[in-house]
């Protein structure tokens, strides 16, 4: 059979039973109201998505007590059968004279005879010496991969990737191409640690599940697709290119990316300064189109007042600011979230939302800082986008009294209602924030203004008190640096020490590891400024040192930005991972990974 005629036949199988998919699966964890399909398999089991939905194409089936034995291993045999209602056809072993060879040790009448022979002429099972294909054998992890990517043709990877697994010395070397490219196409689930492969350990009937569901995805796009399990592996990314794609003539502090990284905002220098002084700089906001190079948009301030943060939502189509109003003579000043729609072309539709935060007053006997001071990527005022962009975070500071108070609130990006206000941890000056995926998570990182220590605090979704709050490792000097959440839905952070950086992933909504923290050898004691991609996988990271660079964390390999001796403003991903936006001090480069379509030279 032709690799062509056997996709083809495989297409035919996977979009007669795709559409059981798309009835109820929305999301990973489905309605705990459902009972069970399998007594064995709670709902907090962590395949249980995938053991039903295999159950519901009848790929997989229980026993007759109702159980399905997620633990148990799985024969030869029993693989075979489970390929072949999951990709061939049932007429996939007619007409091939491979058919009629049978194995010397499956007679005619053993159960899988006709699965086994359809996944010997289709490449995905193989058999011994001696033509033996020892049928009651159970199969190991890494033989499922390697026979999902035998037989459904697939290629790329790199086995210099595989030492992302902790146990890679004990991949077979037969199998180490094999395991590269499941890894790099997202067939790779490890429970309960995510780096451990555990190549020759037999497979489970959950795994086995997990492992079919996910090749299922990559052969047919009319599969629906399950929402990340934190036990998949990541499929790998693609390299970084090292030098940009694109180059936006304007110095900026702060910086923001859509999410196809078509469009950019940045805070910069306004192109009518009107009656300000030249010791006064007024900073306007501007949206710059990415393909073409040109300014699509620009805000500046009303007399009096400027631009002290700014966001744009993920579909690139609305921005939003902090602005203070008054003067330094002005003993209380007025701050306010504004919210404008970019593609309204008339002054009705584009009358911006504006919502009153409060009033920001000098301290006793200390005068109100300048505005050129207040505009800075790192101070205390916030405001960013909820992934849907239908709210929207701002941060500020009121110092009506002493001590400093700090205001963290979620507005309605369409009124600027106040949806709810946050508490964060006492005395904390919180400093970086970022959602989750689903918007379903807020983390915010920043240090306790009395000890200075680092902190992580983490908000789930209508709660207005903190979740979790994580730390630093007791009894070191480790710093929390850097933190994102991968679009499995994982939670990263980055603890940096004079000697060491060390990356953990989390579960968010427990606050529980997920795997033993690895050390990250590329990071250099002085490197800072880190930020991580939407995939978890890249971190940006620069220091005096070894300079700009994109570091894989799978891998331990960096790909220096060829940016110059430049210091970084700011830099930020775009929400999809694939697009990254650097401000240095002379201008704003756009840099791509190598299946990102190239933009503007």
């Amino acid at each position: 059979m032709t690799i062509d005629s056997k996709k083809r036949l495989a297409g035919l199988r996977l979009r007669s039973v795709g559409l059981a998919l798309l009835v109820t699966l929305s999301g990973f964890n489905l309605s705990q109201s459902q009972p069970p399909m399998f007594k064995d398999v709670p709902a907090t089991h962590w395949a249980k998505d995938y053991i039903e939905t295999l159950g519901n194409m009848e790929i997989l089936s229980g026993f007759p007590d109702g159980t399905f034995l997620p633990d148990e291993p799985v024969t030869r045999a029993q693989f075979a059968t489970i390929v072949n209602k999951a990709f061939l056809s049932a007429s996939s072993s007619e007409g091939s004279p491979e058919a009629s060879q049978a194995f010397a040790d499956v007679p005619a009448d053993h159960w899988a005879l006709d699965a086994i022979n359809a996944t010997r002429t289709s490449a995905f099972l193989f058999g011994y010496p001696g033509n033996l294909f020892r049928p009651e054998q159970n199969i190991s992890r890494v033989q499922t991969l390697v026979s999902l990517v035998n037989g459904l043709n697939y290629t790329g990877g790199s086995i210099e990737a595989l030492p992302y697994y902790k146990d890679a010395k004990d991949i077979p070397d037969y199998a180490k191409a094999g395991a590269a490219t499941a890894s790099a196409k997202g067939l790779v689930v490890n429970y309960p640690i995510l780096n451990q492969l555990s190549p020759n350990r037999q497979a489970t009937r959950a795994e086995v599940a997990a492992i079919a569901y996910w090749a299922m995805t990559q052969s047919n796009s009319e599969i629906a697709t399950l929402a990340q399990s934190p036990y998949r592996v990541p499929p790998q990314p693609s390299a970084w290119q090292d030098t940009p794609i694109g180059i936006l003539p304007v110095v900026t502090k702060q910086i923001g990316i859509s999410r196809d990284g078509a469009r950019i905002v940045t805070l910069s220098a306004a192109t009518d300064k009107r009656d300000r002084t030249e010791d006064e700089p007024v900073f306007s906001i501007q949206v710059w189109n990415v393909n073409t190079g040109e300014l699509i948009a620009e805000k500046e301030p009303e007399a009096e007042a400027w631009f002290s943060a700014i966001a744009i939502s993920e579909d690139g189509k609305q921005i939003a600011t902090i602005s203070t109003t008054g003067s330094n003579a002005d003993p209380a000043n007025e701050i306010s979230l504004w919210v404008w729609n970019i593609d309204k072309t008339t002054d009705t539709e584009n009358t911006p939302v504006r919502q009153r935060l409060g009033t920001l007053r000098p301290q006793p006997n200390q005068p109100l800082q300048p505005p050129s001071q207040l505009v800075d990527a790192f101070t205390p005022t916030q405001v960013l986008f909820r992934p849907g962009d239908n709210a929207i975070l701002t941060q500020i500071s009121l110092t009506e009294q002493t001590p400093v108070e700090r205001q963290l609130r979620l507005h309605n990006s369409a009124t600027g209602e106040v949806l709810q206000t946050l508490t964060p941890t006492p005395d904390a000056i919180l400093t970086q924030f970022a959602f989750s995926p689903d918007g379903g998570v807020l983390a915010a990182r920043g240090n306790t203004s009395d000890s200075n220590s680092s902190l992580i605090d983490l908000w789930q979704r209508s709660r207005n008190e903190k979740a979790f709050t994580l730390r630093a490792e007791e009894g070191t000097d480790l710093s929390l640096v850097g933190m994102g959440f991968a679009h499995t839905g994982t939670f990263k952070t980055l603890e940096q020490s004079n000697t060491q950086a060390r990356l953990s992933t989390w579960n968010p909504q427990t606050a529980a590891p997920l795997e033993q923290p690895r050390i990250l050898n590329p990071i250099d004691r002085q490197d800072s400024q880190h930020r991580f991609s939407s995939d978890g996988i890249s971190v940006l990271t620069s220091g005096p040192v070894a300079g700009p660079r994109i570091l894989n964390t799978h891998t331990q390999t960096a790909t220096p930005l060829a940016i110059g001796p430049t210091t970084l403003a700011n830099s930020v991903f775009s929400p999809d991972g694939r697009y990254l936006a650097v401000a240095t001090l002379n201008n704003v480069q756009i840099f791509s990974n190598e299946t990102s379509a190239p933009r503007r030279q």
